[in-house]
Order: structure tokens, then C-alpha cells, then sequence
């Protein structure tokens, strides 16, 4: 990951995901919230490893909603009520194999401006600390970035 302090290895990636069982849990998942919906969707769990110290996993959970259910754009909080229950179903299976160091949330809608091309991703990227809930409150005090 360029300016991060962090190094990827995808080979040593995937047999890490697949000896602590996440593999096979993002593989439900996967089946549950992307290959059932008729949109866009997309869910990835990516491991790297400190740069000083290759012994330490940096993991993070990645997962794109493509929205085209809600005839116009919901605004910041109806967004979070959308995503929150499907997001802290994967969180949760997730750590029961391992910890997260982070989520990032990519949520997409057709806001129909022809100036914008019709896309719109809001993204939210959270550190998962201890201090992090996991809970319904999960996603209240992250703040969304735009992306265009």
C-alpha cells in the first residue's frame, strides 16, 4: 500500500485468510449480500503486514453497495440505515476467525445529475478499534467522503 507503512503479499494473503477461516465465511457472505442482489455489489477482505515488522496483519474489510432500490440519492443517515445491519453481519462472522483493523464502505446511487455522469460514491473508511462498537451504533459518528 504506497505511503501506508504497511506491505502486501497476495499469495501469503490468501493462505492467511483461508487458515483462519475467513475465507469460507466471506464466501456465505458473498452468496447472502453480492451474488443475490440483481446490482453492483462487492465484498473483500484484504490482509497486509507491517513494514517494520512483517509480523503484524493490518486487515480490512471492503464492501461496495451499488443502490439503485431508492428512486433518489438518501441522504447521509438513511444511507447508514441501509448499510449498517449488512455491514455488522460481516463484521461479526469475520471476527469470530480473526480482528479487524478497519473498515471501508463504498456505497453508490445514480444521482441522475448529467453534470456528475451519474455517479456518486459516498465512502466511509473507519479504523476498527476496541472503542469501535459493534453495534446498530457502528456507522453513527463516521462521516462519509465523496468520491466523483
Amino acid at each position: 500500500m504506497p505511503n501506508r507503512a504497511s506491505v502486501g503479499d497476495n499469495y501469503r494473503s490468501k493462505v492467511f485468510l483461508q487458515e483462519t477461516g475467513v475465507t469460507d465465511t466471506l464466501s456465505r457472505l458473498h452468496h447472502t449480500y453480492v451474488s443475490a442482489s440483481r446490482y453492483y455489489r462487492f465484498l473483500a477482505c484484504n490482509v497486509y503486514w507491517n513494514y517494520v515488522d512483517p509480523t503484524i496483519s493490518i486487515i480490512y474489510l471492503r464492501f461496495d453497495y451499488a443502490d439503485y432500490e431508492n428512486a433518489k440519492l438518501p441522504d447521509d443517515e438513511q444511507i447508514k440505515e441501509i448499510l449498517t445491519p449488512i455491514v455488522l453481519d460481516c463484521i461479526l462472522q469475520a471476527e469470530e476467525h480473526l480482528t479487524l483493523d478497519r473498515i471501508k464502505l463504498l456505497y453508490y446511487h445514480p444521482d441522475f445529475d448529467l453534470n456528475e455522469k451519474a455517479k456518486t460514491w459516498r465512502i466511509i473508511d473507519l479504523p476498527l478499534t476496541d472503542e469501535i462498537p459493534r453495534t446498530k451504533k457502528l456507522l453513527d459518528g463516521a462521516q462519509f467522503s465523496i468520491n466523483k
